[in-house]
């Protein structure tokens, strides 16, 4: 919720608050200039919080996060940074984040306990639904895939014998599980009742399927709220928070249902812009109900939204989970 407060509150949901001051702060140590009116929240996303910021230098988004970055997030922020400052230098084809550093060559920067990136405000904006044919969507991710192909890192990545081969996530989902059995919420009475098919799914993934060795940085997020169109055009790719060394797979699981002529039909057209074998097309389905489990797991457990948003998703998520694992089995 946006507040206007006298104290120059710009962003309060009860989470987190954002000030005026604290975002000039922000713009002073990446140098963007002097905040001209009132920062604007734009759409938060899960995670992150993001502000368009006007100044006198320029149209820049600030990204806001709770808390200072773990290691674990600077890994994942430095593979973000990798993989934007190529498709920068190379002019992919689709306007993407080009993250900026403080005179000092740091990025991220942590202030009064919120970490911040920062990139000049890229034209165009999402959509709930994709104004673009579905083509033009698997086009992106083909030559995404293509553009960030020569990246280094992947052989120091070990191949799993099976997903989550270390067996964190079915721990949690026996957590949640032994949690819930005696509901407090209407949250957990509806994962009461369905983390019984999450497990068995989960199970028949870990004995069924074999993962691929990875092969390129997913992007790990590629959905209309992440694509900006112009005039109904698809031109910028935005939200690389989720990139990963991982399989071309991973990235393509989330646009099919799982019926053979969907998936046939991202298969062609994936290939029409670059190189996909039939291994990697074994695992679409695979990786599509991994994504979805691991999506259960964290909405009930990590995603900070009331529950009543949390509840509409996992139904949103269960109705995908078993129609994947429909079409997985035939």
């Amino acid at each position: 919720m946006i507040s206007n407060h006298f104290d120059g509150m710009v962003y309060d949901d009860g989470n987190i608050q954002f000030t005026h001051s604290e975002l000039q702060g922000v713009a002073d140590v990446y140098g963007l200039g002097t905040i001209q009116g009132n920062p604007e929240p734009e759409r938060g996303g899960l995670t992150n919080y993001n502000f368009r910021i006007l100044t006198d230098n320029g149209d820049f988004n600030i990204r806001a996060r709770k808390g200072e970055s773990s290691a674990f997030d600077l890994r994942r922020k430095n593979i973000e940074y990798a993989v934007t400052d190529r498709l920068h230098e190379i002019g992919f084809y689709l306007d993407t984040p080009h993250f900026k550093s403080t005179s000092a060559g740091v990025r991220p920067v942590t202030l009064e306990g919120k970490t911040y990136d920062t990139y000049g405000r890229l034209p165009g904006e999402t959509k709930k639904v994709s104004p673009v044919g579905r083509e033009k969507v698997i086009e992106a991710i083909a030559r995404y895939h293509e553009a960030i192909n020569d990246l280094t890192g992947r052989d120091s990545v070990p191949v799993p014998e099976s997903y989550d081969e270390n067996g964190w996530l079915g721990q949690r989902l026996k957590a949640i599980r032994d949690k819930v059995q005696n509901p407090k919420t209407s949250l957990d009475g509806a994962m009461q009742a369905n983390i019984p098919f999450v497990i068995d799914t989960y199970h028949a993934l870990r004995t069924g399927a074999k993962p691929n060795p990875a092969s390129v940085v997913v992007h790990g997020d590629i959905n209309p709220g992440n694509l900006l169109y112009q005039n109904e055009r698809l031109t910028g790719l935005i939200d690389f928070g989720n990139v990963r060394w991982g399989t071309k797979e991973g990235d393509l699981a989330k646009l099919t249902r799982g019926d053979p002529e969907q998936l046939a039909e991202l298969v062609n057209r994936y290939r029409a812009h670059n190189d996909l074998s039939d291994q990697e097309i074994a695992n679409i389905l695979p990786e599509r109900i991994l994504g979805l489990i691991h999506g259960i797991r964290w909405l009930y457990e990590d995603m900070a939204r009331s529950p009543e948003i949390k509840e509409s998703m996992l139904d949103h998520h269960m109705k995908r989970l078993q129609e994947a694992s429909k079409y997985w089995g035939e």
